[in-house]
């Protein structure tokens, strides 16, 4: 039975087919029978990108590490740590890195009937995956993230019943459904989306609540009333968080000293860095770090 991942994805078209068709991949062709989902965890490197194709099944991705671009439905976005996607069945998608160095992916993999399921039971027939393409890319960062594999691990072992489906999909939905929607209960809009994936950008990060609005097309002030609105918290909120996110990543994945990392992540009170630090993750930087290596090896 072939195995849903890019390397089989590539060698699976049919010889002669062209790539640029947008094959139709079905859940018959790539899952064995009776298994209601499929997670592969992969590296996508230039080498081995993700061809443009199509499925009739569902699936959310989230980026581990690294960077990478998006295509889908003739819309590009760019991928960064903690960057979580939904992709509903019979969008055109495709999967490139940004860099030498590729990106870490968790795909997940479902049917529509059980993802039908799970929003009419639990979500009152709310459904993420209604949202246009670009409102179904968010930034949750690379704590975020980590949460997340942890929900996939038993997925990632071969657990493969209903059970491990529906408890992966529920923790991964409410996740996303606390980011995507606002304390209205309505859909974000586009442009608070756009600036909550533009605080993976260290320049965003490091310019502040200017550039956020920058990237939003709106004054500071029309900016901060429309979060408050719809989030119920200020645009400094939502700014400290992605920065102590990023710091909590560069921790684990470089030697940098603490100090650094704070510094280029926009932080320059280093105490109000660290009290920060330690109310997002129980400890100091420097016990984050030490705990965060055995994750960082897994």
């Amino acid at each position: 039975m072939p195995v849903y991942d890019g390397k089989t994805l590539k060698v699976s078209w049919r010889k002669g087919e062209d790539l640029e068709s947008g094959r139709l991949l079905r859940w018959t062709e790539f899952v064995p029978p009776g298994r209601a989902c499929f997670t592969v965890a992969r590296l996508i490197s230039p080498a081995d990108p993700t061809p443009p194709h199509r499925h009739d099944f569902h699936e959310i991705f989230w980026i581990r590490q690294g960077r990478g671009i998006h295509k889908i439905n003739g819309q590009t976005h760019a991928l960064g740590p903690g960057t979580f996607v939904l992709v509903r069945d019979h969008d055109e998608h495709a999967l490139s890195c940004r860099d030498d160095k590729g990106f870490l992916i968790t795909n997940v993999a479902f049917t529509k009937e059980t993802w039908s399921h799970l929003t009419q039971r639990y979500f009152n027939g709310h459904d993420l995956l209604d949202a246009p393409a670009e409102d179904r890319h968010h930034h949750l960062g690379a704590a975020v993230a980590r949460q997340a594999e942890t929900f996939a691990a038993q997925a990632l072992w071969g657990a493969d019943d209903i059970l491990t489906a529906e408890r992966l999909l529920l923790n991964v939905l409410a996740l996303l459904r606390a980011r995507h929607l606002g304390v209205n209960g309505k859909h974000l809009p586009a442009w608070l989306n756009r600036v909550l994936l533009a605080l993976d950008d260290p320049k965003v990060l490091k310019d502040g609540v200017q550039a956020m609005a920058r990237v939003a097309g709106l004054s500071a002030e029309h900016m901060a009333r429309e979060i408050r609105r719809a989030m119920n918290k200020r645009p400094t909120d939502l700014l400290n968080e992605a920065r102590v996110q990023r710091a909590a990543a560069r921790l684990l994945q470089s030697h940098d000293s603490v100090n650094d990392i704070a510094l280029d992540c926009g932080l320059d009170n280093l105490s109000h860095f660290y009290k920060m630090f330690r109310n997002a993750y129980g400890c100091s930087p420097v016990k984050f770090r030490r705990r965060g290596a055995a994750i960082v090896a897994g």
